[in-house]
């Protein structure tokens, strides 16, 4: 499961027009949890349950540079 989801996530990343930019789709999550938005939070949580890791989405965003460390 955990290989797919990476594979779909490097898809998207190939267009840039359906991803809007050359980030993953957890890194935007991430992004999109730390400035409150009520999607990034909840699609935040699933993705982080779906990658087994409590924070895969915020260390995602960290690791992008989009939110500080």
């Amino acid at each position: 499961m955990r290989g797919l989801l990476i594979f779909l996530d490097k898809l998207f990343d190939a267009f840039p027009l359906l991803s809007r930019g050359w980030r993953t789709i957890s890194a935007r999550t991430g992004y999109a949890a730390f400035r409150g938005k009520a999607w990034g939070k909840l699609a935040a949580r699933l993705i982080d349950a779906l990658m087994g890791s409590e924070t895969h989405c915020h260390d995602a965003a960290v690791s992008e540079g989009l939110i500080p460390a």
